[in-house]
């Protein structure tokens, strides 16, 4: 699978993503600056703990971007994720909330993980980190127009 992260020609205009299935369908979304780190941090995370089960992988095996925004908590929908997907989005939601508040210690986001921390370690998390910052800066030095290509 491919995911595509493209930067818009014009400032009016969002960035968008796109997923190349790897049967060769294709879905995506304009989406914001907030989601394109969001789904790099989703990248990092997958790709380093070898989830196939989570977003990216949901979204290779037939799911679109729309399949995430109609669940509701708690619902028979939300309930059949599997726990991969769980666990990629509680290490991305603490991630994001560290980008934004770099005070938040690897101990705290190790807190917020819950049950969840047993399946990742601080070095890992590091890494996850080292992995999405390398992403958003070469996204963020990408010309108008221009796309960041990853291969899932």
């Amino acid at each position: 699978m491919t995911i595509r992260f493209a930067k818009p020609r014009h400032a009016e205009r969002p960035p968008t993503c796109t997923v190349i299935r790897d049967d060769g369908s294709t879905t995506g979304q304009a989406t914001s600056d907030f989601f394109v780190a969001h789904d790099l941090t989703h990248y990092a995370v997958e790709t380093e703990l070898g989830l196939r089960q989570a977003f990216f992988g949901l979204l290779n095996s037939g799911l679109t971007f729309e399949s995430f925004t109609d669940r509701q908590a708690g619902s028979a929908k939300a309930r059949t994720l599997p726990e991969d997907a769980y666990l990629a989005e509680c290490i991305v939601g603490a991630l994001d909330a560290q980008r934004y508040d770099p005070s938040i210690s690897d101990e705290d986001v190790m807190l917020q993980l819950g049950p969840f921390a047993e399946k990742v370690g601080i070095a890992q998390l590091q890494n996850i980190r080292r992995v999405r910052d390398e992403h958003l800066r070469a996204y963020a030095a990408l010309p108008a127009g221009a796309t960041l290509e990853l291969a899932f």
